[in-house]
């Protein structure tokens, strides 16, 4: 769960940079800073007319309500000037403000559910903003005088949290485009309760800050540290609502079913004298849910009885096996012999598992999934071998710090760089998916001994300067062996994770086997 949740927050982070969040939220917060309070003014002054001084009122009874005194102090100033010298340019000027505040927060919005900004009529968008605008003031206006309504401060400031949350709800529902890309409604208020939650932490925090640092200030420095603090909340909180938008289309996307893709899928298994193992990586691969695939078997010049557990298997396995023999030393070696003969074959896709794994009955399902979704490469988790009765240590603390060198990893400098389309991330060569065409593209695996380097990150990172679409995807999941691990201990399992930092005295003790 907190694997999926992870990925959650990466692929949301991912939506909102990929199409500049931040940049999009400085927009809106410009435009609301310069739009949003004259239209206030502008709306108090017009019903001033009708009644005067009690729009004013109402403002200054919410805003002791619900903002800090020293915001207040700036607000009723400003709803004191009120009057009726207003002359009919400015309304139109002021109009027109509110309305560009509001198209540059359905922009944000529209681009993190990944829709287009607008329809292409420019007649139209502007008579929608118009009438986005209008719905969204008048919530605010509504909002307003409930507040101002509520005979207690603590109350007004409690019943403030479902206000701002039913605002947020509405403005997140109206502003993207309503297709298939736009979150369910059950989604979006998820999202609308997670921004209000952080909205009213930031105002709070920022309130208590401001009411400790302004006691013996003077009015003028009382001022601008009102405003500087009031731009910043606005800039925090639109941040906020795209962020959790983002997530939200995320989730949306995900729970959509994926596009049918028949391409052809071949799983690739490197092995090099794996007679006393490999039955249980082929036994769970025959146990797959989706066996629309054909086994390519890469064996290295083993001298053992593994090409002929693989015959043997072939002769009932529900899918084609082939066995492909690369007597050049190296797992790169195997995986490029297999990976090149599956493509000359048709293979399309190509996925990849060990000797010594066992994937989940899911896998390859999850690999075709990713593939139908727009992925050119999929790197999937790994957790230990549950029939190998793996201890807590085993089970916990090595993934936990093959994750904390994937961060390092991420941050080194042969893994950035202005050449990489997409950013770093945990890869295991037992759990690895890649296209045909990507693959050829990026020269293949490297053809190397296993001591040498990891082959895997290698074309991962060729990869990614090929493609921005390479996902990490934790549902794609392998049981690895644990036989490294308690053959060398786990200081040097570490160490030779850790770019091979440590390495065995000779090329035979590199490959560790399963006891029979």
């Amino acid at each position: 769960m907190l694997r999926r949740w992870r990925e959650l927050l990466m692929a949301s982070h991912v939506r909102y940079t990929s199409v500049n969040g931040d940049a999009l939220a400085s927009a809106t917060t410009y435009s609301l800073i310069l739009g949003l309070i004259p239209v206030l003014l502008l709306v108090a002054t017009v019903l001033s007319w009708a009644d005067p001084g009690t729009v004013a009122d109402a403002a200054d009874t919410a805003a002791r309500r619900v903002f800090p005194t020293e915001v207040t102090e700036v607000v009723t100033a400003a709803a004191g000037d009120l009057d009726r010298r207003l002359t009919w340019v400015a309304v139109a000027i002021i109009g027109w403000l509110s309305v560009r505040s509001v198209r540059a927060l359905r922009t944000g919005c529209r681009a993190v559910c990944g829709q287009r900004s607008g329809s292409g009529n420019p007649i139209s968008d502007n008579l929608r903003d118009v009438g986005l605008a209008i719905v969204l003031f008048g919530c605010a206006a509504v909002g307003v005088v409930i507040v101002a309504e509520v005979p207690s401060t603590v109350a007004a400031r409690v019943l403030g949290v479902p206000v701002l949350f039913a605002t947020l709800l509405i403005a997140m529902r109206i502003l993207p485009w309503p297709d298939t890309d736009r979150p369910t409604l059950r989604r979006t208020a998820s999202a609308a309760a997670a921004a209000t939650v952080a909205i009213t932490a930031l105002g709070t925090v920022g309130g208590l800050y401001l009411h400790a640092t302004m006691s013996g200030r003077d009015a003028v420095f009382g001022v601008a540290a009102t405003l500087v603090a009031t731009s910043l909340w606005i800039a925090l909180s639109v941040r906020a609502v795209l962020r959790a938008l983002s997530v939200a289309a995320v989730l949306e996307a995900w729970h959509r079913p994926a596009p049918a893709d028949d391409r052809a899928l071949w799983v690739i298994v490197p092995a090099y004298q794996e007679a006393s193992g490999i039955g249980a990586t082929l036994d769970a691969l025959a146990r797959q849910s989706d066996l629309e695939f054909a086994l390519v078997v890469g064996d290295n010049g083993s001298t053992d009885r593994t090409p002929d557990v693989v015959r043997e298997f072939g002769r009932t396995a529900p899918f084609p096996v082939h066995l492909v023999v690369d007597d050049e030393r190296g797992v790169g070696c195997a995986v490029d012999a297999a990976a090149r003969f599956a493509i000359a074959h048709g293979a399309e896709l190509l996925a990849r598992t060990d000797a010594d794994a066992r994937p989940r009955p899911g896998w390859v399902a999850g690999i075709r999934d990713r593939f139908a979704r727009g992925a050119d490469v999929v790197c999937g988790a790994s957790i230990p071998r549950r029939d190998e009765d793996p201890s807590v240590v085993e089970r916990w603390l090595l993934p936990a710090v093959q994750r904390i060198l994937a961060v390092y990893g991420r941050h080194r400098g042969p893994h950035r760089g202005p050449e990489f389309l997409a950013p770093y991330v945990l890869t295991h060569g037992h759990s690895f998916a890649i296209t045909s065409a990507v693959y050829e593209q990026a020269g293949g695996a490297v053809r190397r001994p296993l001591e040498a380097g990891p082959e895997d990150v290698h074309l991962l990172n060729r990869a990614r300067q090929i493609t921005p679409n390479v996902v990490r995807a934790e549902e794609v999941v392998v049981e690895n062996s644990l036989r490294r691990l308690r053959e060398w201990g786990m200081r040097r399992t570490l160490l030779w994770y850790w770019d091979r930092r440590y390495t065995p005295p000779t090329a035979d003790q590199v490959h560790v086997r399963i006891p029979r």
